[in-house]
């Protein structure tokens, strides 16, 4: 049921701005490219960083190492419940207060909602304030009251805590959002605590590893295996707003066959993107016809955080640059908490082949950053069903160009 046959090049005509040119590959592999996105797109606009259900009680924390950024930051959250944002580093001499503790991502609770630097022993409360410097008197006039820890932006979207590296960010959480942050709200998100997550270091450019995840023309070869002949490779719904972009993906009723046992697991519970289900819990603005074929939303918040709604089950991914050559990958798919061991096969069976999905996916993605390095193909031939693609590469251009203002709200079409 898609309206593919209306035009072979029907978003060309609703978005021809975007042009129809090839994309340079270079931007995928420079490192003067790269450099240019940290200084005008990552440490200017809002990106996640975390949930709220990962800071649960008052004094948990969360430290993040940000290497695309040069820093590491640290959240808390504080006497009042609100959860604040913090550079891991101290007024004294600059050492990471919160000593990181693996690769990625620490954890821990701060013992009377302080944070006591392990060099010398400078105190912080949750507010980043400081409260005691052992030996005070010693120093040369320093200022308690200007001695704490350096804030960051942090604001807080349907439970996604995000973040802003800009001392004065140019728009609000709201505004950068804008009509796409409408358009995702009214989902209960806090309905599905049932959680299963992966991460994976890719020698990968992180738009290269965004590109996988935002199409589907993809789907009837990389996932013949996990999904065969279920999804369209056309996208429907696509919209536009500022940066940000989203498209619906869709059931090919005609061809699916689901296996016996997708059809027992189907029949217990709802936590399949392959499951037809109605709409119930959809946003009223999300599959707003009723298609019967409509399997989830793929929106991509720009620039690299996307969060696919569908009935009984959201999914997110995310890539944080390290470098112009690696990111990190994180996956995480959230569905109802399992009432008992039928429900939990369910959930588990399902997951397992969206697993694997997002295993073929992400196993393209340093082949192609390795082939496009080596230079042998300047450029990407897309095709009208890709435009989330070419979109992404636009609001990257737009930014880096800077030819826009960026200090409104983002409403569908712009840019």
């Amino acid at each position: 049921m898609t309206d593919v046959t209306e035009s072979r090049h029907r978003w060309a005509e609703k978005f021809p701005f975007l042009g129809t040119n090839p994309i340079d590959t270079r931007q995928c592999y420079s490192a003067e490219h790269f450099e240019l996105e940290k200084e005008k797109i990552f440490k200017k606009v809002w990106w996640q960083v975390a949930r709220v259900e990962e800071l649960p009680k008052k004094g948990s924390y969360k430290v993040r190492r940000l290497d695309f950024a040069d820093t590491s930051v640290v959240l808390i959250r504080g006497k009042d419940d609100k959860i604040r944002a913090f550079h891991n580093a101290c007024s004294h001499r600059g050492n990471k207060p919160v000593k990181e503790t693996s690769d990625w991502d620490t954890y821990g609770r701060a013992r009377g909602l302080a944070i006591t630097c392990r060099f010398h022993g400078w105190v912080y409360n949750a507010k980043g304030e400081l409260m005691l410097a052992p030996e005070q008197d010693k120093f040369f006039g320093i200022d308690p009251a200007t001695c704490g820890l350096t804030p960051i932006a942090c604001d807080i979207w349907n439970g996604f805590i995000f973040i802003n590296l800009d001392p004065s960010p140019s728009q609000s959480l709201g505004d950068y959002l804008g009509d796409m942050g409408d358009h995702l709200s009214n989902y209960d998100y806090g309905s599905l605590p049932y959680v299963f997550k992966y991460r994976a270091f890719l020698n990968a450019n992180w738009k290269i590893c965004c590109d996988a995840f935002q199409e589907a023309y993809h789907a009837a070869t990389i996932h013949a295996g996990t999904f065969p002949d279920i999804f369209y490779t056309a996208v429907e719904n696509v919209n536009i707003a500022g940066p940000h972009r989203t498209s619906a993906v869709c059931l090919n009723l005609e061809t699916m066959k689901p296996t016996a046992v997708s059809t027992i697991t189907s029949e217990i519970s709802e936590n399949s993107i392959t499951q037809q289900r109605g709409k119930k819990m959809l946003p009223e603005h999300v599959n707003p016809t009723n298609r019967p074929d409509y399997a989830f939303e793929m929106p991509v918040i720009f620039p690299f955080f996307m969060v696919a709604i569908g009935e009984g089950v959201y999914f997110t991914h995310i890539f944080y640059p390290i470098d112009k050559d690696t990111c990190v990958w994180e996956g995480a798919q959230y569905i109802r908490q399992p009432a008992n061991y039928r429900e939990r096969f369910a959930a588990e069976h399902g997951q397992v082949l969206q697993r694997d999905a997002w295993l073929e996916d992400t196993e393209t993605m340093e082949d192609t950053h390795a082939a496009v390095r080596s230079g042998a193909k300047p450029i990407f031939n897309l095709q009208d069903e890709e435009v989330l693609v070419r979109h992404q590469y636009h609001a990257v251009k737009r930014y880096i160009e800077a030819k826009q203002d960026f200090s409104g709200r983002f409403s569908w079409g712009d840019m």
